[in-house]
């Protein structure tokens, strides 16, 4: 395996690579490493709004925290967290509410966590390169036959890549602890699995690729999705609980790596979630390696299935779940500023511009949009009422959450927004997707990207708008089912 290593960087990093590869590595972590230590002194903090006088005369700083001032119908109404000199002057002397208990923000994930997304977007093309350059060449015929086992192959194809991304990692750490730039800490455990995960996630997506070209651009497109997306669930699952967040495999170690989570239990669950994932992709890999990948096996429906539900879940949470994100870390007048309609807009257009774009780059992609039969009708007045009910009564399994509040509005969003969105859903998910990875496949796609915070609501309305797709054949019944939904929210 260690031969197998030496001959893949001598091979990959040959002439020019050698240098371009390793200097763009260190480059890319030299600012998270050496970049000054953040000092948080006290929060200044701005008002706006009905603001009264014994509070608009208090130093104010422009750039600080928003406090929302509003009139209501009991009395002044405050957003934000007020400091102790604006409690003081609404309350005056003696206070009018007491605080009991007061939840304490969530921790962002440090500058360490970048290390890890450096390193997946980085290696990307190298892990591509590595199995696919070798079939190119017309080697890995030659390594397969070799007294050499396909374990021995991919291991250690995997553990050149991954040793040279923890060598990166592991020289900016370095520096960044030696420079007082971080504290040492739990973090370290979770950061050393990032580099094998990326490598083992990359060979697995590349086994069937037929050129270098092919597998270096999905590679390029799927790793940086997958870790973004798995580390914003790992973050949101990690506010109801931090082992819940640490339990997503690669994600949970990107936010564990950043010291957002206190303890060594989270840490320590996130190394072992991410390098059991680590082990099942290799594993997978090793059973699929041929020399020659078979026609049926370019276009893998598990390999689509991934890259499509990343790709839409990043199009939707971003679009609507951002602005809570900001929220949680402190600045409340970001919510305000971007309302729900504003990520609806958003996520539909993306929605709608990756349908098009899949209908238009691959050959055989087909969009049921036939006349259907009459009885569709009626079965799309039964899936209105199933839709309607799912969203009027969610069944979350924990109690609705602010994101979760704005995930399930965006879901049932009524006006031009909603309809837009809705049709992009019927397209993606009810029209080619079912025929690319089968219907449990679209569905499990929906409830990840729609309503991951209501599973089983998201779940009951995906079945049955499949369903009506699948046995109509079309999906006009399915849109008018939506739209009819919509209109009664």
């Amino acid at each position: 395996m260690w031969a197998v290593a030496r001959q893949d960087w001598a091979t990959e990093l040959a002439g020019r690579q050698g240098l371009l590869l390793p200097g763009l590595l260190l480059g890319l972590l030299a600012g998270p490493a050496l970049s000054p230590k953040f000092e948080f002194g006290t929060r200044g903090w701005r008002a706006e709004g009905d603001v009264p006088a014994v509070v608009a005369g208090l130093p104010q700083d422009p750039q600080g925290a928003v406090l929302g001032f509003r009139d209501g119908p009991a009395g002044l109404v405050v957003s934000g967290d007020p400091p102790p000199e604006v409690r003081a002057a609404l309350d005056g002397p003696t206070p009018v509410v007491d605080v009991i208990s007061s939840a304490q923000l969530p921790r962002l994930p440090g500058r360490t966590a970048l290390f890890g997304l450096i390193s997946a977007s980085t290696l990307s093309g190298a892990v591509a390169a590595s199995i696919d350059g070798e079939r190119s060449r017309k080697t890995l015929g030659v390594l397969l036959s070799a007294a050499i086992s396909r374990t021995e192959l991919v291991v250690g194809k995997a553990l050149a890549w991954a040793s040279f991304g923890l060598g990166s990692m592991a020289l900016a750490a370095a520096v960044s602890l030696a420079l007082g730039r971080v504290e040492a800490g739990w973090w370290l455990v979770p950061l050393t699995t990032l580099p094998l995960a990326t490598v083992s996630l990359g060979f697995w997506l590349v086994r069937r690729a037929t050129d270098v070209v092919a597998g270096t651009a999905t590679s390029m497109r799927v790793l940086p999705a997958v870790v973004a997306v798995s580390g914003v669930v790992a973050s949101v699952l990690g506010l109801k609980h931090p082992v819940l967040g640490a339990l997503i495999p690669v994600g949970g170690a990107l936010v564990a790596s950043g010291g957002a989570w206190p303890g060594a239990t989270a840490a320590l669950v996130a190394t072992a979630a991410t390098l059991a994932f680590s082990a099942a992709m290799l594993a997978l890999t090793i059973r699929d390696l041929e020399e020659f990948p078979g026609a049926d096996d370019g276009g893998s429906p598990l390999r689509e299935w991934a890259l499509v539900t990343s790709l839409a879940a990043t199009c939707w949470w971003i679009a609507v779940g951002t602005p809570v994100l900001y929220t949680l870390a402190g600045n409340a007048g970001v919510i305000e500023r971007i309302p729900t309609s504003t990520g609806v807009w958003a996520g539909a257009a993306c929605l709608v511009v990756g349908s098009v774009l899949h209908l238009a780059r691959v050959p055989d992609a087909t969009l049921p949009i036939a006349v259907p039969p009459w009885w569709a009708w009626p079965g799309a007045l039964a899936a209105a009422a199933v839709s309607f009910a799912v969203h009027r009564a969610p069944l979350a399994p924990w109690g609705m959450t602010l994101l979760a509040d704005r995930m399930h509005l965006a879901g049932a969003w009524a006006g031009a927004a909603g309809f837009v969105a809705a049709a992009a859903d019927e397209v993606l998910f009810r029209g080619w997707l079912p025929g690319r990875v089968g219907r449990v496949g679209a569905v499990a796609a929906w409830v990840l990207v729609k309503a991951p915070l209501d599973p089983l609501g998201a779940l009951i309305e995906g079945v049955v708008l499949t369903l009506l797709a699948e046995r109509s054949g079309s999906v006009w019944p399915g849109m008018v089912a939506r739209f009819l939904a919509l209109s009664l929210a």
